[in-house]
């Protein structure tokens, strides 16, 4: 039998699955869950539009969670985060009014599917740099490599 949505049985169970793990995984490796849900989203057949709106949604979502965490434990610098919250909201509405005038220009939204693409590259690559020069400075601090239990309690 057939869903409305065109989708077999199987993927109905498979989606929400796959919803559920990035969710657990961006938490557990602190990254967004659009790096994890959108190419997924791309698979299940959305346009570029959706999955670009539901990631936002997305990274609003988690990252007001986590402000709301930092400020009940006293660890927000407010003079840092109203800078941050300037600059993120301008570069967030000019990159979205540039990818409008792009795929006007085009004429093909499918250049989202691109942008999306090189970001996850883009953040692969700092991420893996930035953990090579932390554990390059812990070797030369003499720090332990390994998981210590001792200061658990």
């Amino acid at each position: 039998t057939q869903s409305t949505w065109g989708w077999e049985p199987s993927k109905l169970k498979m989606y929400p699955a796959l919803a559920v793990g990035s969710g657990l995984f961006s938490g557990l490796l602190g990254v967004g869950g659009g790096m994890l849900l959108n190419p997924v989203m791309v698979q299940m057949g959305l346009t570029p539009q959706t999955v670009n709106a539901t990631g936002g949604y997305n990274v609003f979502f988690n990252d007001s969670s986590q402000l709301v965490q930092f400020v009940m434990y006293g660890l927000v610098t407010w003079d840092y985060a109203a800078w941050y919250c300037v600059i993120g909201m301008v570069g967030g509405f000019l990159s979205q009014w540039g990818l409008k005038v792009l795929i006007r220009r085009t004429g093909r939204p499918s250049i989202i599917i691109f942008v999306l693409g090189i970001v996850i590259i883009l953040s692969t690559l700092v991420a893996g740099y930035q953990g090579i020069l932390s554990t390059i400075n812990d070797i030369k601090l003499g720090r332990s490599m390994w998981f210590d239990l001792k200061d658990v309690c």
